[in-house]
């Protein structure tokens, strides 16, 4: 008869299998409901999804990347897409949280403003960048010299 240790072990290996699996199947379900989405909302099939955990995915198509992810609203389960920008600021690759794209015409939006994006990190910085700094001591110095400024 197996001790309590050796039962133990089992029980554990048996329960952390049943929860990878289980995991892994939520994982397969999310990305086809994304690739299924993705279709339905921008009339294309994806060239790639890339889970990154149950709920997210990196999406990529024809050049463009998507972060998707899951929310639940209740019973309601709604799949949102944000396009991947590279901020204005920093250059770092970043999306606006707050802006899901609903739409083809919504990511028209997005990619003809995509040049002002900047993410929230640089958004929230309150270091000046050079340029500012340099700026903010040319007008300093036009002051100084008696250079008035109308506003």
């Amino acid at each position: 008869m197996a001790g309590l240790v050796e039962l133990a072990k089992k029980a554990w290996l048996e329960e952390k299998e049943r929860r990878e699996k289980e995991v892994w199947e939520k994982v397969v379900r999310f990305v086809e409901d994304v690739k299924r989405e993705f279709k339905q909302r921008f009339q294309v099939e994806p060239d790639r999804v890339v889970p990154k955990s149950p709920t997210e995915a990196v999406v990529e198509c024809d050049g463009l990347r998507f972060i998707a992810k899951e929310k639940h609203f209740g019973l309601r389960t709604v799949i949102d897409f944000y396009l991947v920008k590279k901020c204005s600021k920093c250059g770092q690759e970043a999306y606006d949280e707050y802006s899901p794209i609903t739409d083809l015409a919504d990511l028209g939006r997005q990619l003809e403003f995509e040049g002002e994006f900047v993410c929230v990190e640089c958004e929230s910085s309150t270091v000046k960048s050079h340029a500012e700094e340099i700026r903010d001591l040319l007008e300093e110095l036009l002051v100084k010299l008696g250079v008035k400024f109308s506003e």
